[in-house]
């Protein structure tokens, strides 16, 4: 590794890790709970569905309630 190499990824590093520690810490401050259990939702989601796919918002995993993105529950959805 040249000295050029070793500079630009010490470079990177000062530089990137405190943006990823920011973006961490934000998204562990927001962290959701659940409306009807209280239950801590996930900071990283996987959409149960295609709703939460494009709108956001979780399924609470500990009593099935859909969650919106603001942390109210959802009512159930029809199926016809």
């Amino acid at each position: 590794m040249s000295n050029a190499q070793a500079t630009g990824l010490l470079l990177g590093l000062a530089l990137g890790l405190p943006v990823l520690l920011a973006l961490f810490g934000y998204a562990y401050a927001r962290r959701r709970t659940c409306p009807a259990c209280g239950q801590r939702l996930p900071v990283i989601r996987r959409p149960a569905s295609l709703r939460e796919a494009v709108q956001g918002g979780w399924t609470c995993s500990g009593c099935g309630t859909a969650v919106d993105r603001q942390g109210r529950s959802l009512p159930p959805t029809q199926t016809p």
